[in-house]
């Protein structure tokens, strides 16, 4: 039996249509959600496009919750959040929820791609190296190769139960961004996340350093407000299952090139 698929497109100063032609074009059946934070969106062609209207921007961490909660009311098995910017390619979700269906005791997944000094340059390199590991090993208990990865996979049964803690802790910090964080910490908890690292990309970002510093201190301050509240520590982990090449169905120079084990 084929897995509905619905993709949740949190939507600020950045044009959702080519990542939903793409959608699309490689999953046609899907359902997509778009959360529009007070842009004002005008997509062209809506078909199986759902939009939730912010009037003002609020944040990416209130544009999670409202889309997810959206989301969970549809019949989606699996829900895929994926950013407007086209950082992420789509060609790993068939493969992740290929290996979700295989292994019941995983909770999801997360796309990253190994950031380095060479796709981001010194400052913005060293930012994401240094930050993978600090909220990769306080929140999932495993290394992250970039900062804050931007497309999660998760069951649906898995934000039924995760998605009360974090409005509660929303509720509780008030923070227009890290939701996202927290959404890959407590799915930990409910059972392995699946994490897909690539290695070779074509996304080259370069960030000013005003943003860099706003993100650090950003990130520093969630990371200390979590550990504050005893969020980050007071669940059990189950551990990350990284993708093994053998696990993998799709063409083998496409895993060469891409994927590292």
């Amino acid at each position: 039996m084929q897995q509905k698929l619905l993709f949740l497109i949190p939507v600020y100063r950045h044009n959702p249509e080519k990542v939903i032609y793409d959608i699309r074009r490689l999953f046609p059946s899907s359902e997509i959600i778009v959360i529009d934070d007070g842009e004002g969106l005008n997509i062209t062609n809506m078909n199986h496009v759902e939009i939730v209207k912010h009037k003002t921007n609020m944040g990416l961490a209130k544009s999670l919750i409202d889309g997810y909660e959206k989301a969970l009311q549809k019949t989606a098995d699996y829900i895929i959040k994926i950013d407007a910017d086209l950082e992420y390619p789509l060609y790993p979700v068939k493969n992740i929820i290929d290996i979700l269906n295989k292994t019941q005791k995983t909770s999801g997944a997360y796309v990253e791609l190994k950031r380095s000094i060479s796709t981001n340059g010194i400052v913005d390199g060293l930012f994401h190296i240094i930050f993978g590991v600090i909220e990769g090993s306080l929140l999932i208990k495993k290394r992250m190769f970039q900062h804050s990865p931007g497309l999660h996979v998760y069951r649906k049964e898995t934000l039924i139960r995760i998605l009360p803690k974090v409005k509660e802790i929303y509720q509780l910090i008030n923070v227009k961004w890290g939701l996202d964080l927290v959404f890959l910490h407590l799915a930990n908890h409910e059972g392995k996340l699946v994490a897909y690292t690539i290695s070779k990309h074509e996304w080259i970002e370069r960030r000013s350093k005003i943003k860099i510093l706003r993100q650090i201190f950003a990130t520093t301050g969630l990371l200390l407000i979590l550990k504050y509240y005893s969020i980050a520590n007071s669940l059990n982990t189950n551990g990350v299952h990284e993708v093994n090449l053998s696990e993998l169905a799709f063409e083998k120079d496409i895993v060469e090139k891409d994927l590292i084990s």
